[in-house]
């Protein structure tokens, strides 16, 4: 009975900040990979334009040898 019990609370619980509902999209580039939630394309287009016009702009003054970055965010009601 006590097993029962703790593995109905066990799969009652939210793991983490978002539902498993939310559905994900990315963006991927040679510089960034943006997670985002649906909805949110437009956002992250703009991010990841934003960080790519930044990587070239400090290409030449870090090198090529940059690690690509990820970025994710989603706006909760």
């Amino acid at each position: 009975m006590l097993l029962v019990l703790v593995s109905y609370i066990a799969s009652a619980q939210q793991i983490g900040g978002n539902p498993p509902s939310v559905k994900w999209n990315q963006i991927n580039t040679p510089t960034a990979r943006v997670i985002f939630s649906k909805g949110l394309d437009s956002t992250a287009q703009r991010i990841a334009n934003v960080i790519a016009h930044m990587n070239s702009l400090t290409v030449a003054t870090i090198g090529n040898k940059q690690k690509r970055s990820i970025y994710y965010f989603n706006i909760k009601p």
